[in-house]
């Protein structure tokens, strides 16, 4: 009825992040299936020396790669966040998060609204009570750089560039016997853009997340500069 306050659920919280995992499962399989598909695809362009539009799908085939891999990494964190929720019940709400789990929290908050997972969601919604406002917005956008950075790296909106697509298109050619080379010469422009972009290039994120782009092309958040051009380090 709105005269009370929302209160921290510890077995709705886990609940939905064990259907997120189950979830995340099934969305893996089904891109799977996509890219896989759309392999064929590109192999059969690049048999037909249709490059540019075997480029075009390419770029299309990293990024839904790229979103698999960081669902398969945020499920991973999950399930260890579900293993550690001890440490999240232990601690009154509002009261702020401890080191051992507050890299997984933070993944989760910011990864929920680029997942379309509604469970995940759920969670998120859940730790914005458990945590307050202030440290949900902070996760939210990244702040020191509290998210995990494969996963920060895989979910984000990026265009990736010429040597990555050109990698890809060689990996299906391989994949599927064709022979074919990419002749297009290194920083030879196509179809108006750098084949070899010198910045980081990002597609605009989405609204409300803290982002900008800076006159150079590079990818800020907060203040800080990032270079998703390369993926980062595997922890440990």
């Amino acid at each position: 009825m709105g005269l009370f306050f929302d209160s921290f659920e510890p077995s709705k919280c886990k609940t939905n992040i064990k259907l997120a995992c189950n979830r995340i499962g099934l969305m893996r399989n089904k891109k799977t299936q996509v890219i896989d598909k759309q392999r064929r695809e590109i192999a059969t362009l690049l048999e037909t020396d249709k490059v540019d539009l075997a480029r075009v799908k390419a770029e299309h085939v990293i990024r839904e790669q790229g979103i698999s891999d960081g669902l398969d990494m945020l499920s991973a964190l999950a399930d260890l966040l579900l293993a550690r929720f001890p440490l999240v019940e232990k601690h009154k709400s509002k009261e702020p998060c401890v080191a051992d789990i507050k890299e997984l929290v933070c993944t989760i908050i910011w990864a929920a609204p680029r997942s379309d997972i509604a469970e995940l969601e759920v969670v998120s919604k859940q730790l914005k009570i458990k945590y307050g406002d202030v440290f949900f917005k902070e996760a939210s956008n990244n702040n020191n750089s509290c998210v995990n950075a494969r996963i920060f790296f895989n979910l984000s909106y990026r265009t990736p560039p010429y040597h990555e697509i050109h990698t890809c298109l060689g990996s299906i050619a391989k994949q599927y016997g064709v022979n074919w080379t990419d002749d297009t010469p290194d920083k030879v422009a196509i179809d108006g853009f750098d084949a070899v972009p010198t910045a980081p290039d990002f597609d605009m994120p989405p609204p409300n997340t803290g982002y900008s782009q800076s006159s150079s092309g590079a990818y800020t958040e907060g203040g800080r500069v990032h270079n998703p051009s390369q993926p980062p380090p595997a922890a440990g």
